[in-house]
């Protein structure tokens, strides 16, 4: 009998409040079913866009968190289909009711920066080089302002539909 999370905002929220797990699904909702779980660990990389001096032992991270962590979440609440013996994961039957979601944020992630305005002085600025440290803290960051993104969304989605119910 597969479980069903129904209209259950609070773990669609839960499901979606962990950047990673979030980007997860986001590279399996990018591509056709079946995909091998070390192309979804390449997507998942390219999402986090970690700068790391050894890329196998950041991509091992990655893959012990997925399997350890996120794929059994999704598959208790069949949002995924994880086939161990192949390696292969498939959208489960839950997955459309956090596609909508996943689709918005997507949206609001992707959407260009406004080009600066024409002027006689030119505004250039270029990062400069980060230490090693320095630029897995920019990564942190960057993780905990995907995260707020996702959890003001979903408080949004969560007072339209209080709102809604209440009428």
């Amino acid at each position: 009998m597969s479980k069903s999370i129904g209209d259950d905002e609070t773990v669609i929220m839960e499901v979606l409040a962990n950047p990673r797990r979030w980007m997860f699904l986001q590279a399996l909702g990018s591509r056709d079913d079946p995909v091998y779980l070390s192309h979804l660990v390449d997507e998942v990389m390219k999402l986090e866009d970690g700068d790391w001096d050894d890329c196998t032992k950041y991509r091992n991270s990655v893959r012990v968190s997925l399997r350890q962590n996120h794929i059994k979440i999704l598959e208790e609440e069949n949002i995924i289909d994880y086939n161990e013996e192949e390696d292969c994961i498939e959208r489960g039957d839950e997955f459309y009711r956090i596609k909508p979601i996943l689709d918005s944020l997507t949206e609001d992630n992707s959407q260009p920066k406004p080009e600066p305005p024409d002027s006689p002085v030119s505004l250039e600025y270029s990062e400069p080089e980060l230490p090693n440290e320095d630029q897995h803290n920019q990564h942190d960051l960057k993780s905990l302002l995907i995260l707020c993104s996702i959890l003001v969304a979903l408080v949004v989605i969560a007072c339209t539909a209080i709102i809604y119910f209440a009428i």
